[in-house]
């Protein structure tokens, strides 16, 4: 059981999101100067755990919870995490993919796939024995959207929903289409690889916001969504590192 007395934060490229864990709440931030300043002074007695992707930010909380004589949890190794690594650079690995997969190895046994759809797409696999084999990144749905619009002259910023019809009939609905499908089409294929290289004796488990848009057309593909995984994982550090 979580610490009540106790905040999970996860810091991404895009958002700060913490979970409270006296009441299983959880919040988002989007990344401003005085995102962390905020969040410690409106709990003002949890001990901190954390793990981040971002190093100034890093920098800045623990900078604050030493400030303020905060205990706190800093998950910025491999090594706090306990997986064989079996890839060139364990150290160059995002944390938050680890974590992750933490968290889903309390939930799940066997050979795993975590796929976290956020600001990178990225594709993490774990095997029965607990080591880290690797994976994939690619650019996040709300990336590509992105350099569509900024990298060309004349193609609108388009929201990103499920398109009525696969075939656009105007540059609005193209793009949705080609964003929405295409999306979906790559997901199908990296599922079909990895589950080909494990004989289909692989748990897929996806999480991240973007996922939620996706995740109704993988049904086949997906074996469940939780998009707590990263707390999960924090947690259970926590408990492991003794604060």
């Amino acid at each position: 059981m979580p610490n009540p007395h106790r905040l999970l934060i996860d810091i991404g490229n895009s958002t700060i999101d913490y979970l409270r864990c006296s009441d299983g709440k959880r919040f988002t931030y989007a990344h401003h100067d005085q995102a962390l300043d905020e969040i410690l002074s409106q709990h003002v007695h949890e001990e901190i755990v954390f793990c981040s992707v971002v190093r100034h930010l890093s920098d800045r909380l623990v900078a604050l919870c030493e400030t303020q004589s905060r205990t706190y949890l800093h998950i910025n190794s491999y090594h706090k995490i306990g997986f064989g690594m079996q890839v060139d650079h364990p150290d160059q690995v995002g944390i938050d993919r680890l974590v992750s997969l933490k968290g889903a190895r309390q939930k799940y046994k066997g050979n795993l796939l975590v796929i976290d759809a956020g600001t990178a797409t990225t594709f993490d696999l774990l095997d029965k024995d607990d080591n880290f084999l690797g994976g994939a990144i690619t650019a996040g749905l709300g990336m590509m959207r992105d350099m569509l619009y900024e990298k060309t002259d004349a193609l609108p910023y388009v929201a990103l929903e499920k398109p009525a019809t696969p075939i656009g009939i105007n540059t609005d609905m193209a793009m949705k289409s080609g964003l929405y499908w295409g999306y979906i089409g790559l997901l199908h294929m990296m599922i079909r690889k990895y589950k080909h290289i494990f004989a289909r004796d692989l748990t897929v488990l996806a999480s991240g916001g973007v996922m939620s848009l996706l995740r109704d057309e993988l049904k086949e593909d997906i074996d469940g969504y939780d998009d707590m995984l990263i707390f999960e994982g924090l947690n259970y550090l926590s408990c492991k590192n003794i604060l």
